[in-house]
């Protein structure tokens, strides 16, 4: 790999045997780095199949990730029903208990004021 010395004594003998511009012109084709480190059409071609081939292995382990997903949210979704069927039978059972206690307690209201009402007429009837 040259280093920036040996770049710059190529400049310089190209400018005395030429011109400094064709040097510079001649220096800018050539790049700072070793040749084998540029990319040939070759290479690209290679990365962009590796690359494609990882891609379908990240879109394959979406897939999966997905439809696991989608099987665990329908789980989900099939317990949050059940909840939902266990409260309505809560609410039912809850229901018919205050139903039942309000009918008890109006049934004790009703006695104890029809036996204050005959109380009543019985005191006014007696006294």
């Amino acid at each position: 790999m040259p280093d920036d010395r040996s770049r710059m004594e190529v400049v310089q003998a190209l400018s005395e045997k030429l011109s400094p511009q064709v040097a510079a012109a001649l220096m800018e084709c050539v790049p700072p780095f070793a040749w084998t480190e540029i990319a040939t059409k070759h290479d690209l071609n290679e990365f962009e199949t590796r690359m494609g081939l990882r891609f379908e292995i990240l879109e394959t382990k979406f897939e999966a990730l997905d439809a696991k997903l989608e099987g665990r949210l329908e789980g989900f979704e099939g317990r949050l029903l059940g909840f939902e069927g266990r409260l309505e039978g809560f609410e039912g059972r809850m229901t018919a208990l205050i139903q039942e206690k309000l009918s008890a307690q109006n049934r004790t209201l009703l006695i104890a004021a029809a036996a204050a009402i005959i109380g009543s007429i019985a005191a006014n009837l007696i006294g």
